[in-house]
């Protein structure tokens, strides 16, 4: 179970290795700020992780396993995004029931109806947050998100519209993960 594997991850962590360390976002009078922390530990040695976890990855292509708060990555491996923030900081959207994102020519790159019917039943489509630190620390976006900006918004935000450099990277990304499909999405809406 999902449970027996995190404890046993618990228990390795405290051999893990500090690999990468940033600041994301400084504090402002609004939030405190994001610091991001990569650990890794070793894949085979002789804590036997590779066959508590093997029935959750596949194309092993490196001796170090990821961690990160809501997915499994390999280095080495596709980068695979575990959901989408949209930077709308500057636009003055308010929340929306059913927002829709566009790319300029009006195509619909994401709505009510691409989420998976059993999301949308137990969550709205998008969540809304203030600020780019507090939309990093969603479980809704997981851990590794791709981040995006906006062009231009309609009806107050109810419509937000995407260049295509955006589009591309979010078409190319879901090819590997569509978190679409999971509504993990979160626009950021930079308002107090």
């Amino acid at each position: 179970s999902d449970i027996r594997i995190r404890t046993y991850l618990n228990d390795i962590l405290r051999g893990a290795e500090i690999v990468e360390e940033k600041v994301i976002a400084e504090p402002t009078e609004h939030d405190y700020g994001l610091y991001k922390v990569r650990m890794a530990v070793r894949w085979d040695g002789g804590i036997g992780i590779y066959n508590k976890l093997s029935e959750y990855l596949s194309d092993v292509e490196s001796d170090e396993l990821y961690l990160g708060v809501s997915n499994l990555r390999i280095e080495g491996s596709k980068k695979i995004y575990t959901g989408l923030i949209i930077d709308a900081t500057g636009f003055g959207i308010k929340p929306a029931i059913f927002p829709k994102i566009v790319d300029k020519e009006g195509r619909v790159i994401y709505t009510y109806d691409i989420v998976e019917d059993d999301v949308r039943k137990k969550y709205s489509i998008v969540e809304y947050k203030r600020s780019l630190a507090e939309a990093l620390w969603s479980d809704r976006v997981g851990s590794e998100p791709l981040i995006v900006g906006v062009k231009a918004v309609k009806n107050n935000g109810s419509i937000i519209i995407l260049d295509e450099s955006a589009v591309k990277e979010i078409l190319k990304s879901i090819s590997l993960y569509n978190y679409l499909k999971d509504g993990k999405v979160v626009i950021v809406t930079g308002r107090p």
